[in-house]
């Protein structure tokens, strides 16, 4: 057997074919780390396994629809339950389609599953549907939330299905919790001095800057910022979207209080959104407990305080949180 190693600015990719070139569809190349770290996550994995398992086995599931752009759930549709067709609707992202067919194409075994471009009525009869499955991933998404597209997908095609059909996940859940970051902060800290020169003047016109042009929460890998344990605040549950229901456009918002449970400086929050795939299965892409390590395969919001607050255990602080469905938006903000 022939080993194959091939490398760009960033990945290394291993090939043990015949070719001593690698092919067009360089995967990493295609995909983002958060992408390969969500294909190759045992958790993630495990807890699809586990949610597959309990809707399949002993149903009367014969045929299911998934959209998306990940690559982990269709093919374990197909490997687990081969007498399942599974209908797969194209990704907007060509290389996820190819590297997608690629994959199912090289399979030893014979897969139950058609792939279309779009939802027509005249290419498939929705009511032999039973199920509807996402990860939910899509490539264009930045902040956790932005892959509640597959929110906006079902209740555009809704009508479509009949009414007892399932759905996975079933809800989402905005979350939060306060820290102290050990350096992240740095990033929208004034400089002040400098090899003993005064850059106050280069910090305003910064800052100024920042407030005009700048998101209130931007996106963060935080398994790479480190923060102070334990952490300030417990999480906190934002607000919970049900994907059976339809929100009309509506400005879904309300106030709560952050409880501060540690002394320290509270100088970031950060959000994340959960998945309930099944009764109590609920998949993160932050953390499922306060000192939990920050999960790889998905980047977290960050909204830094332009003023970190020294904060005492007992200490609270107001906030506004909600979700503007008309614009697909997430609406924070801290009540002074």
């Amino acid at each position: 057997v022939s080993l194959y190693c091939f490398h760009d600015e960033y990945s290394l990719y291993f090939d043990v074919g015949t070719s001593r070139f690698p092919p067009r569809s360089f995967t990493p190349a295609i995909l983002s780390r958060s992408a390969m770290a969500a294909f190759n996550s045992d958790k993630r994995r495990n807890k699809y396994i586990e949610v597959l398992e309990k809707s399949f086995s002993n149903s009367s599931i014969n045929c299911c629809l998934y959209f998306g752009d990940g690559l982990l759930l269709p093919l374990l549709v197909l490997d687990m339950y081969p007498n399942i067709e599974l209908i797969i609707l194209q990704s907007s992202n060509i290389h996820i389609n190819h590297c997608l067919e690629a994959i199912l194409l090289n399979s030893s075994t014979k897969l139950n599953y058609r792939i279309i471009s779009s939802l027509d009525k005249d290419k498939i009869d929705f009511q032999r549907i039973d199920m509807i499955l996402s990860e939910p991933f899509f490539t264009t998404s930045i902040l956790p939330w932005d892959n509640l597209h597959y929110y906006y997908l079902l209740q555009k095609y809704r009508s479509y299905f009949h009414s007892n059909i399932k759905i996975c996940p079933r809800k989402s859940r905005l979350r939060c919790i306060a820290l102290e970051f050990n350096n992240l902060h740095k990033i929208r800290s004034p400089v002040k001095q400098c090899c003993q020169f005064d850059l106050t003047p280069f910090d305003e016109q910064i800052m100024e800057a920042s407030l005009n042009v700048d998101e209130t929460i931007e996106p963060q890998s935080l398994f790479e910022y480190s923060s102070k344990k334990p952490t300030l605040s417990k999480i906190i549950d934002l607000m919970e979207i049900n994907f059976e229901k339809n929100y009309n456009d509506q400005i879904e918002k309300k106030t709560l209080e952050i409880s501060f449970i540690e002394n320290g400086i509270c100088n970031g929050i950060a959000f994340w959104i959960d998945y309930e795939l099944n009764d109590n299965i609920w998949l993160t892409t932050g953390i499922e407990n306060e000192n939990d390590s920050w999960v790889n395969y998905s980047k977290q919001g960050v909204h830094l305080l332009p003023k970190p607050i020294h904060v005492k255990s007992g200490m609270k602080l107001q906030i506004s949180a909600g979700f503007d469905f008309k614009q697909g938006q997430f609406l924070f903000d801290i009540i002074d």
